[in-house]
């Protein structure tokens, strides 16, 4: 938003006020996120009611959530071709009311894998599975790919070394989560 604020100011040559300025100034975009964010925090902060509804994650983190869901019709037109299953992220809290992302991967097909995931939901037709994406990550990242062009630390099942994949998938015994899980929406995420 800051960024299409300072196109525009450059391109007609405006300045900008805020009522936190003492007067007119030039775009300076640091200076501009520092009162925002002060600005966010003290509103929160008179706010408690308010800030009871919005669950706190990292910058790096929401901004990969953002990115990941914002190029997700992109990556399904990507992947179109490939028969592969470029899913959403589930946000779900835990008992603890902390927040996680998690992806369901059905049994058999070629997936995309988003960022900062902590859980998946393997789907074996009538079974599903939940289990800690670390654990499944130790086991298969040397077969995975990086998606080309799109966010970083985003990988794909290749077609080359799915029955690998799977093979794993369905044999290792990893540490199944009994845990409950309350759904979120993304709008409930605040930096």
């Amino acid at each position: 938003m800051f960024l299409i604020a300072k196109k525009l100011a450059d391109r007609f040559n405006y300045f900008i006020y805020q009522s936190y300025f003492e007067d007119i100034l030039p775009f300076k975009e640091e200076l501009l996120m520092k009162i925002f964010n002060l600005v966010k925090d003290k509103y929160l902060e008179l706010n408690p009611k308010i800030a009871v509804n919005y669950h706190m994650v990292s910058k790096e983190k929401l901004a990969a959530i953002l990115r990941y869901t914002d190029d997700n019709f992109e990556l399904q037109k990507f992947y179109r071709d490939l028969e592969t299953y470029v899913p959403y992220y589930y946000i779900l809290l835990d008992n603890e009311q902390q927040v996680n992302l998690a992806i369901e991967w059905s049994d058999d097909s070629l997936t995309v894998i988003p960022p900062h995931l902590d859980y998946l939901f393997f789907n074996r037709g009538n079974d599903v599975t939940i289990m800690k994406y670390s654990e499944v990550e130790e086991e298969i990242s040397k077969f995975l790919d990086e998606v080309p062009g799109f966010l970083r630390n985003t990988l794909v099942v290749p077609k080359k070394n799915k029955k690998r994949i799977l093979r794993i998938m369905r044999k290792h015994k990893f540490t199944k989560i009994n845990n409950r899980f309350t759904k979120i929406e993304l709008n409930t995420l605040l930096d």
